[in-house]
Order: structure tokens, then C-alpha cells, then sequence
């Protein structure tokens, strides 16, 4: 019980910082003063406006008194396929970070070179845990 109180407190703390970052993407501009001179794209809008709403997903299937509404399967769809959605916008963006033009930073490489063999790493415990829990149960 205590683990998933501090789950929610932690995906709540997620959702409000990604907030703050879709503000500071979107407000300056919104306002007149310019970033980028072209101003707010419309893929930009979109990407603000599909990262609001899945962030307001995501907060909302956090909510014990959602997951009472919304039953266990659906709670964890809804927060499987946020997550899923915020690590490939994240891998796309370093990505594209990578990739472009502009020469890349040996901290960002570094940084993105760790976060993926954590999060294979991640993978491969989640993957042998389940493969074990199979193998021991009786048939």
C-alpha cells in the first residue's frame, strides 16, 4: 500500500514537471516574445496539445479514486500506454538531437548512452523474473 501511494506521488511529480515543460515550450511564444522566429509550429501545437492529454491521462488513471472507477486492467492499459508514449517522445528527441546538423555534446551521448542500458537492463530483469515465475509455476 505504501509502495503505491509513493508510486502516484512520483507519477503526479512526473505529470507536473512535464507540464511545466509543455508551458515553457508553449507560453513564451503564445505571449509575442519570440524564440524561435517562425514562432509555434503546428507540429509543435500538437505535440503540446497530445502531451496534455496524455499527461492528464496519466494523472488521472494515477488517482486511487480512478482506479476504483476504472478496474485494474484498464488503470494499468492507460498508464502502460502513457509511459510507452513519454520514453518514445524522449528516444525520438535525443534521437533527433543526435542526428541533427549540430554537433552533439559528449554529456548528452553519455547521459543517453546510460538511460538505455538502465533501461535494457530494466528489461532483461523484468523479462528473466517473468520467464522464473512461469517455470515454477505447476502445470
Amino acid at each position: 500500500k505504501r509502495l503505491e501511494e509513493d508510486s502516484c506521488l512520483l507519477g503526479w511529480g512526473f505529470c507536473a514537471s512535464y507540464a511545466v515543460y509543455l508551458l515553457a515550450v508553449l507560453v513564451p511564444n503564445a505571449f509575442g516574445a519570440r524564440i524561435f522566429a517562425e514562432g509555434v509550429s503546428a507540429g509543435t501545437t500538437l505535440f503540446i496539445l497530445f502531451g496534455a492529454a496524455v499527461t492528464a491521462v496519466l494523472a488521472l488513471a494515477l488517482s486511487p479514486r480512478m482506479a476504483q472507477r476504472l478496474g485494474r486492467g484498464a488503470r494499468r492499459a492507460l498508464l502502460g500506454v502513457s509511459t510507452i508514449y513519454f520514453w518514445l517522445c524522449y528516444a525520438l528527441i535525443g534521437l533527433a538531437h543526435l542526428s541533427h546538423p549540430h554537433r552533439p555534446d559528449w554529456f548528452y551521448g553519455l547521459s543517453l548512452c546510460l538511460m538505455l542500458a538502465a533501461l535494457l537492463t530494466r528489461f532483461a530483469d523484468r523479462l528473466t523474473a517473468n520467464m522464473r515465475r512461469s517455470q515454477a509455476r505447476p502445470v
